[in-house]
């Protein structure tokens, strides 16, 4: 017994809601003593959520109701009181059945008399029984890839699992494809069929598959240059507990495969140093991907031994090249080679070509390397003070991989007074000092040309000394603010400068410094050290450095600032009065620290629900697509990290409510009238509804679009709707159409209503059927008079010609085979006269 007392008369309502952990069927209750009096009129409203949000309507074929319209009535999903009832009679009784797969339920009660009335003081209902029906449940998915090379084999494959609580038989998995497959080899199941024309691959029927269990068909062709689609479906003979995970409109019933474009290599060539003991650096190989995939990079073929050896840099460690390794592209960034040991050939070409990841692989190009002289390179930089020279102190040296320099002859510039230059001998090429005399202060540019012992000459190298007065102290960086979660092993804390040159040492003058900082005693950097980063706080410390010139910079003053992370916060969005719109937000993201700039779902995008969508840059959560979206709260776990290196990981709560859709269809049917199909359909609230697209199917399968209605625009009123599909019935194969709406957004976003079918009765054109259409060489077709009433029927057999190839009698009620497998392939007509009756049919032999 449900008591309520009514305190309030505004509308004062309890209710109670019940939830399914999986779709229910044939949900049923009965509800007494719904009645009337002076002060009170009891109301009960029953709200049936199915898992796609939607509400099932009482009002029309979603539900069966059962009441004495003389004491109840009904209006919408509410059922009222009329009159009073006897204690104890069945007059004030309703019983209500739902004829569709639910998921959850919600009855609400409440006084209907409105304000004003005096107190009714307590009233009640009574819930006699709810029952409902456990089912099996059968999903399909369609695994594939999403790119693939036009010509190679391309793998589809369709699993079909059964879930709920009994084993689901008469499993009819389809998946459909694009057509004309039969050209590209397509391969599939034993007893399986493709229509090349439609695309339709229909494959074996299962007898029986127990909870728990997969069945897998693996459908492979080769890729043509267009795109392939499929989508993959089935039927039971059983009910199914949610129709909705294997009607294909499911993400992961579906599959596009588009044609991989090949990327394409860059031919490259390099000069390289006889110096047997010399890496010299080499060009990076590129790369180009029309489609932006990553790319790795392979050498078809290396030098010989002989000629050299190439390298690659892994972590700090040279790496030698073999022939058809994969390297990724910052390996092959740091390519080396070393000339070996023979003094022929001096050049070699090698080859290497790049890949993607979907099968997509350039054409080899060619790496020409030849052997050649280097260029000589002088020292940098070359700062000094004018008072901290000492006799004979070289100012500037020059190198050159492939061997000593001999000789140098100065181009361009003039010597000071003190500066001498050596131009050959041992030390060929040294600027120095001469003598104990200072240099004047400035910067002194020059050029020279160099020669070594190999014959190698390198013209015009440039080389610039600095003489420096006095020296100018160094300086640590003052913005040193960091997040503690932007730490990690290896972050800088500090960094120092000396305008004159390079720091060459630091030290450490007061300190000491916080656990899990380092200074580095040649650079000056500060940094973390360790598994563990500093605790919060700020820390001041002063350092003294020596530049290259010798200069010395003491107590440089640095502090460095550590704070915990405030953690991001995400909001919910509130539910949108009318339907979602792609692109609306669903939760955002602030944070006290700085913007969000990463965000990651933590299990990938399958953690995301259908129709959710991540901005993985300001974290985000927005609607993808409305159509797929499904009422529930759906817990995602998010990683996101601010500007200042700040890391929260939460859970997200994702939440979609009713009638996440637009438009709201409360209402959709269709019925036979004579020989046409009168569909009429009802909104309670739509937005930017553009059209309804009515779709046709005589197999439930097939649909194509016969008419359309325009849409409302955006309105919160009920809007209703009809359309006549005129004459049908004659085109009706077995005397049933299926009809369906395409609901299509201002934006193109579209949307697909539940499927109605309307049958119609018997007429003469019903009366026989030919099957298999067309014939075979191996199949015969059928004369089906199974629906014809009982009698004797001639039957003539024409071709197109009007020429009578066969004639013979058949019995209504019977089937019997045409004989049509000795004819040439062509189309040729049935006519059937008798008792009354004369029609025909075309059958197609092929």
């Amino acid at each position: 017994m449900w008591y309520t007392d009514y305190t309030s008369l505004a509308g004062t309502a309890t209710q109670i809601s019940y939830s399914f952990n999986r779709p229910v069927n044939s949900f049923s209750l009965q509800i007494q003593d719904l009645d009337r009096g002076n002060t009170f009129i009891d109301a009960v409203t029953f709200l049936a959520y199915q898992a796609d949000g939607s509400v099932l309507n009482l009002s029309s074929t979603d539900a069966t109701v059962v009441n004495n319209t003389a004491y109840t009535d009904l209006s919408g999903n509410t059922i009222s009181g009329i009159q009073n009832n006897a204690d104890g009679s069945a007059n004030g009784t309703v019983q209500v059945t739902f004829n569709k797969p639910i998921v959850s339920f919600t009855i609400v009660y409440k006084n209907d008399i409105g304000a004003g009335q005096p107190d009714p003081g307590l009233q009640y209902i009574g819930i006699d029984y709810m029952t409902w029906c456990t089912q099996a449940n059968v999903a399909t998915t369609l695994s594939g890839p999403a790119r693939a090379i036009a010509g190679p084999r391309v793998t589809y494959t369709a699993t079909t699992t059964a879930s709920g609580d009994f084993a689901a038989t008469g499993v009819r998995p389809v998946v459909q494809l694009s057509p004309g497959l039969n050209s590209q080899d397509l391969n599939f199941p034993a007893n399986s069929s493709y229509n090349n024309t439609s695309g339709l691959l229909t494959l074996p029927l299962i007898q029986t598959l127990n909870p728990g269990v997969a069945n897998t068909a693996i459908i492979s062709f080769n890729m043509p240059s267009t795109t392939v689609t499929g989508r993959a479906s089935s039927t039971i003979d059983t009910d199914d507990a949610d129709p909705s995970d294997n009607n294909g409109s499911l993400a992961a019933a579906n599959v596009t495969t588009t044609v991989n474009r090949a990327p394409t290599a860059q031919a490259k060539s390099a000069t390289v140093s006889a110096n047997t003991a010399a890496f010299t650096a080499l060009p990076a190989l590129t790369g180009n991907d029309p489609d932006g995939d990553p790319l790795t990079y392979t050498f078809a073929s290396i030098p010989a031994a002989g000629f050299g050896v190439l390298y690659y840099n892994n972590g700090g460690g040279r790496i030698a090249v073999t022939a058809n390794t994969a390297l990724t592209a910052d390996q092959v960034a740091t390519l080396e080679f070393k000339r070996g040991t023979t003094a022929t050939p001096t050049t070699a070409t090698l080859q290497y070509f790049v890949s993607d990841p979907y099968g997509g692989r350039s054409a080899n190009v060619n790496y020409a390397l030849t052997v050649a002289d280097q260029p000589a390179v002088y020292s940098s930089p070359n700062v000094f003070y004018r008072t901290s020279t000492g006799s004979g102190e070289i100012f500037a040296s020059v190198t050159d991989p492939d061997g000593s320099i001999t000789r140098a002859t100065i181009l361009t510039g003039n010597l000071p007074t003190n500066m001498l230059f050596d131009d050959r001998n041992a030390g060929s090429g040294n600027f120095y000092r001469n003598g104990t005399g200072n240099i004047a202060v400035g910067t002194y540019n020059f050029t020279v040309t160099t020669f070594n012992g190999t014959g190698g000459t390198t013209a015009s190298v440039p080389v610039t000394i600095k003489i420096i007065a006095s020296d100018n102290a160094a300086t640590y960086s003052t913005n040193n603010r960091f997040n503690r979660d932007g730490l990690s092993n290896g972050s800088t804390l500090a960094t120092v400068t000396d305008p004159d040159t390079d720091v060459t040492s630091a030290t450490l003058v007061t300190g000491p410094l916080a656990n899990a900082m380092t200074l580095d005693a040649t650079t000056g950097r500060i940094v973390v050290t360790g598994t563990s980063v500093p605790f919060a706080g700020t820390y001041n410390y002063t350092v003294t450095t020596q530049d290259a010139a010798g200069g010395t910079s003491t107590a440089i003053p640095v502090t460095i600032t550590v704070f915990d992370d405030t953690e991001a916060i995400y909001s919910v969005v509130a539910a949108p009065t009318g339907g979602y719109a792609n692109g609306a937000s669903l939760a955002t993201v602030s944070d006290a620290d700085g913007a969000v700039n990463t965000a990651t779902a933590l299990s990938g995008t399958t953690a995301l629900p259908a129709g959710v969508g991540l901005d993985a840059v300001t974290g985000r959560f927005f609607v993808a697509d409305r159509t797929k979206l499904v009422k529930g709260t759906y817990p995602v776990q998010v990683r996101t990290t601010d500007v200042t290196g700040g890391i929260t990981t939460q859970t997200v709560n994702i939440v979609i409510k009713n009638n996440p859709l637009p438009v709201t269809l409360v209402a959709f049917g269709a019925q036979a009238a004579g020989l046409n199909a009168r569909l009429n359909w009802k909104t309670a609230q739509e937005l930017n509804n553009d059209r309804f697209v009515v779709e046709r199917s005589f197999d439930a399968r097939n649909f194509v679009a016969v008419g359309q209605v325009k849409g409302q625009g955006s309105t919160q009123s009920v809007s209703t709707y009809d359309y006549t599909d005129v004459q049908v019935a004659s085109q009706a194969p077995a005397g049933l159409v299926y009809y369906r709406l395409r609901q299509v957004d201002t934006d193109g976003t579209e949307a697909l209503s539940e499927v109605q079918a309307v049958r119609f009765g018997l007429t003469a054109s019903k009366l026989m059927d030919v099957y298999p259409n067309p014939a075979t060489a191996i199949q015969d077709a059928k004369l089906d008079l199974s629906g014809a009433p009982a009698g004797t029927y001639q039957v003539t057999l024409v071709d197109m010609t009007g020429r009578v190839l066969r004639t013979f009698r058949q019995n209504g009620g019977t089937v019997q085979e045409l004989q049509l497998t000795n004819l040439p392939n062509g189309t040729y007509l049935v006519q059937v006269q008798g008792n009354g009756q004369s029609f025909s049919r075309r059958v197609v032999k092929q």
